[in-house]
């Protein structure tokens, strides 16, 4: 499981914005619970480009996007965490642009992980 938590990234007072690109991210676990991507963070998660397996990736083209995905836990499933941006997900039917949904803003910070 890829999971990102509070203690090892910090906002440090400000909006910071998680970039994955061009990576698979599917079938991570830890024993006992199975997600693609599980962001227990405050911090929002551009994973845009991605192949997420055959069995995400058909969820992700049979439902409108954006939308709750059974493997990605976010902010979908607690609001207390941030969101995990999908979009432009590598075999998709549907791939928008995800800086028309969310992106950095003015005075934010990019962290990009490669």
């Amino acid at each position: 499981m890829i999971p990102i938590l509070p203690p090892f990234l910090s906002n440090f007072g400000v909006d910071t914005l998680i970039q994955i690109h061009d990576s698979e991210i599917y079938g991570n676990g830890n024993g006992l619970t199975t997600f693609d991507i599980y962001n227990m963070s405050p911090i929002n998660i551009d994973a845009s480009h991605c192949y997420w397996g055959e069995a995400t990736t058909e969820e992700m083209n049979n439902n409108e996007f954006p939308t709750n995905i059974t493997m990605i836990y976010d902010q979908r499933d607690n609001a207390f965490f941030g969101e995990v941006i999908y979009a432009n997900w590598i075999g998709g039917v549907f791939q928008p642009d995800p800086f028309d949904l969310i992106g950095p803003g003015e005075g934010d910070t990019c962290f990009t992980l490669d």
